[in-house]
């Protein structure tokens, strides 16, 4: 094996925590390399969110002229010494487009002269003894004593329990064109930021639509956690509170079939466990679109060996993590 494929520091990924993390490495003066399987830092933002609008704030006006406290209300920007580059110069919006992450992230990289290789797809994460290995697409092996994964969301969350849910388009596929969906009958599965920022999109298109939230959605506002839906998205809500068409429906998705005119059937589900009697009633609804948000998973279980498998939470979606 080549020298230069050891190292005491491997970082999986180039977007926000693998620079971050390559920017406190360097600064440390640590042996360290990123594997990026793509030709930039950050691409995840050159694809998603799909409707290229960020729910992160940026601020760039807070009456205060410290940088420490600017950096409290600036939620895109990386955390440096120097207090640059600064996210507010690549964009005025406080919900910027996406595209402007991946600016950021490349010219970060650059200007700290992170060690990061691209177009080098890690394709398999193994151990040896205390070492780990890592193996990718184009034959390379790299090893270190540490490894970090730093890919952010990996793949869809999929529904396990919803018979036909292949039949349903997906967020990350599904066709974003609004004209498409001009007085089509649309249901989204999904409660979160994805679900209603697809709807968002169409809302003056289609003729209405449900989003299926069985448990109640959760606003971030009142959750505090910003991974709940964020009001910059819940346009559809708000019309739905009006009593306009689209609607958010306390039901489950059970089954999807295809008609033979190529509409949708969904077979749905209420539970009533606080029924006077408990029970459940079914009921079937008829869409021209039905599209699969049900958020993202966290690890990429495909890439490990049974030695270096990460144990998983929350339906697999997010690795289970200790207190250090």
């Amino acid at each position: 094996m080549a020298a230069e494929n050891q190292y005491e520091y491997i970082v999986v990924g180039a977007g926000p925590a693998g620079c971050q993390l390559g920017y406190l490495l360097e600064k440390a003066g640590r042996n360290y390399v990123i594997l990026e399987g793509s030709d930039s830092a950050g691409n995840f933002f050159r694809y998603h969110p799909r409707h290229r609008q960020l729910i992160s704030i940026n601020k760039r006006f807070n009456g205060c002229p410290e940088d420490s406290f600017n950096m409290r209300h600036d939620w895109n920007s990386l955390v440096t010494d120097e207090y640059k580059p600064l996210f507010k110069d690549y964009s005025p919006k406080l919900f910027p487009e996406a595209g402007k992450m991946v600016d950021y992230m490349q010219d970060f990289a650059k200007m700290y002269n992170l060690n990061i290789r691209y177009n080098t797809k890690v394709t398999c994460v193994d151990k040896e003894g205390e070492t780990f290995k890592l193996k990718t697409a184009n034959s390379e092996v790299f090893k270190a004593k540490v490894c970090i994964m730093a890919l952010g969301p990996t793949g869809p969350v999929i529904p396990k329990d919803i018979e036909g849910i292949e039949l349903a388009e997906s967020y990350e596929d599904h066709d974003i064109n609004p004209e498409i969906y001009n007085d089509k009958r649309v249901g989204i599965i999904g409660k979160g930021n994805s679900a209603f920022e697809t709807a968002d999109n169409f809302a003056a298109n289609a003729a209405f639509i449900h989003i299926f939230a069985k448990e109640p959605v959760k606003h971030a506002w009142h959750t505090h956690f910003v991974g709940d839906l964020r009001a910059v998205n819940n346009n559809v809500f708000d019309m739905y509170q009006l009593k306009s068409l689209h609607s958010v429906l306390a039901l489950s998705p059970i089954k999807i079939s295809k008609n033979t005119d190529g509409t949708f059937k969904v077979l749905l589900k209420e539970e009533g466990p606080h029924w006077k009697t408990p029970g459940a009633y079914t009921m079937e609804a008829t869409y021209d679109h039905v599209i699969r948000a049900t958020g993202w998973r966290y690890a990429n279980l495909d890439l490990f060996t049974d030695k270096t498998r990460p144990v998983m939470c929350a339906k697999d979606k997010y690795p289970l993590m200790k207190s250090n």
